[in-house]
């Protein structure tokens, strides 16, 4: 249980950290797409995410991204294709939110 506000004790904190680090918040930016490329070797490289905000669309660029969403959101976020490699597993997310930490 936090002693206070969640943004003063919680998210703040992360926020704060991860922006002295030099990372961005895209807010209130739907994430529509990952999209990614496949290395010689198999590895899925993400290249960016497509988001939208009502009419804007834009493409964001990192060198490594964190998504967070609710279950049917990721399930709709996530790539077919990756359903069966070891990024997704082959296993049902038995959780209410899942989050995904993409290099």
């Amino acid at each position: 249980m936090l002693k206070g506000s969640p943004d003063v004790y919680l998210s703040g904190p992360i926020r704060k950290y991860i922006e002295d680090k030099g990372g961005r918040f895209h807010l209130r930016w739907g994430c529509r797409q990952i999209l990614y490329d496949r290395s010689p070797d198999g590895e899925i490289l993400v290249t960016g995410l497509a988001t939208s905000k009502a009419t804007d669309k834009k493409v964001v660029k990192a060198d490594a991204y964190v998504v967070a969403c609710d279950v049917p959101g990721i399930k709709r976020l996530l790539p077919s294709q990756w359903r069966e490699s070891k990024v997704a597993g082959s296993r049902t997310i038995k959780a209410v939110a899942a989050s995904f930490w993409l290099r």
